[in-house]
């Protein structure tokens, strides 16, 4: 885990060829120290939180493409 003992909100999405092994790439993902919040299989995304440190051992998990920062956004008041 990182230094601050943080976790960041991240965003796994899935290559096309291995869309259907969410649930297996789901579990490597958790292996290698990613908690998984949610899997959304029509779209191959899994949601979730990992330590800074463990991130680039996400990206290597066999049919992740890319592993990226889950932005959260917020909408002021209309008259703000």
């Amino acid at each position: 885990m990182d230094k601050s003992g943080k976790k960041i909100d991240i965003l796994v999405s899935l290559d096309d060829e291995h869309v259907g092994r969410i649930e297996s790439i789901s579990k490597r993902l958790r292996d290698e120290g990613m908690s998984v919040a949610e899997l959304l299989e029509s779209s191959g995304l899994i949601t979730g939180s990992a330590a800074a440190d463990v991130l680039p051992s996400l990206k290597k998990v066999p049919g992740v493409a890319a592993v990226e920062l889950d932005q959260q956004f917020t909408v002021g008041p209309r008259d703000a």
